[in-house]
């Protein structure tokens, strides 16, 4: 029989090397998903109509919001989302770029979400490990006992009912 260390130690072995393959392999697909991305022209921009619609939903959103109990008119709430909403469904998102600033270059929206991915996959990278050698150690095999035993095809093939 097997030392349970020498199992802990070979289990957490390869579950880091699947979890480390699986980002590598997230990271790439989207560092190529980067690549092929083409920018739109700024008109047709998919970010502003975004923000756009979101505003006009808040907007619309504020007709079933309950209005102030006392003078059944609308709330302080619902005032501000009207007004909020109405203001960025206006495309005022997009006005206020261009009063401040000119349009980002498309290649540093690529480099900063690069980046993204990048500081992402880290982070997960360490919060999967040490998650996973907790369950390792500590959930596995009990997970692993209970699913056998609800298992139909290994309760047949090893002649359990």
């Amino acid at each position: 029989m097997t030392d349970p260390e020498t199992v802990y130690l070979e289990l957490e072995g390869r579950l880091e090397q699947y979890i480390t393959d699986g980002l590598q392999e997230w990271s790439a697909a989207g560092a190529l998903a980067l690549q092929r991305t083409q920018m739109p022209p700024e008109e047709d921009s998919i970010l502003y109509w975004i923000i756009a619609l979101a505003g006009n939903m808040v907007w619309a959103g504020t007709i079933f919001m309950k209005p102030n109990p006392v003078t059944n008119l609308p709330s302080t709430a619902q005032k501000a989302l009207s007004v909020i909403g109405a203001g960025f469904g206006s495309d005022t998102a997009r006005q206020v770029k261009n009063l401040v600033q000119s349009a980002p270059e498309p290649d540093r929206a690529k480099e900063f979400f690069a980046e993204i991915i990048d500081i992402r996959a880290d982070q997960m990278e360490v919060s999967l490990v040490d998650g996973m050698a907790e369950f390792a150690r500590m959930d596995f095999f009990d997970e692993l006992s209970r699913w056998m035993k609800a298992s139909p095809i290994y309760s047949r093939e090893h002649g359990r009912s």
